[in-house]
């Protein structure tokens, strides 16, 4: 796994912290806050796609990875974080007393780089397990199962994204949830 999990936990965290410090009484909080958000929405599909593409390969294959795929999908996400980051894009608001992420111009950018980034990361994910015999696919059979759940909760979140514009609190606490349990399997492997 190497780099692509502390990526992949750091771009989690951010997110979570961003929504803490989003909805956090002091006003002094929340520059920092708007920040973090920009950098978790626009690293998370770049963040899972290095994740899913590196899982549950040997050393010796990664001569035969695609290597352009995973730094065009980093120069998308950064050119959507300096947009984002120009126009505030991206926001938290309050609506009936439940938070929600608001994608306001560039969620259609956001959600199709998204749904295209997941759709390739589960292929990749789906591939390696199903490619395993026996030693093998025990070994990853731990991971594969959060793994796919998250990737799931990501095309959810895209969708809800696409059809209203938003994205509510829980649904937003539960990918973090599912990163959590992607990370308990991906650490123990990685240590």
């Amino acid at each position: 796994y190497g780099r692509p999990v502390v990526f992949f936990l750091l771009v989690n965290l951010a997110g979570v912290a961003a929504v803490g410090l989003e909805t956090s009484t002091n006003a002094a909080l929340w520059p920092a806050g708007y920040y973090l958000l920009f950098f978790h929405i626009s690293f998370l599909p770049s963040a899972w796609y290095l994740l899913a593409a590196r899982w549950g390969v040997d050393r010796s294959e990664y001569g035969r990875l695609e290597r352009r795929l995973p730094w065009l999908a980093l120069a998308v996400s950064l050119v959507i974080f300096l947009y984002s980051s120009w126009t505030r894009a991206v926001d938290v608001t309050l609506i009936d007393t439940r938070w929600f992420l608001d994608l306001k111009r560039l969620y259609v950018i956001i959600a199709a780089f998204f749904a295209v980034a997941v759709t390739a990361g589960l292929y990749a994910v789906e591939i390696c397990y199903r490619s395993s015999l026996g030693l093998a696919r025990e070994k990853i059979r731990r991971s594969f199962f959060p793994l796919v759940a998250y990737g799931i909760g990501l095309l959810a979140m895209t969708t809800v994204a696409m059809l209203y514009h938003q994205v509510s609190d829980w649904m937003t606490c539960a990918v973090f949830l599912l990163a959590a349990l992607v990370g308990l399997p991906l650490a123990r492997h990685f240590i």
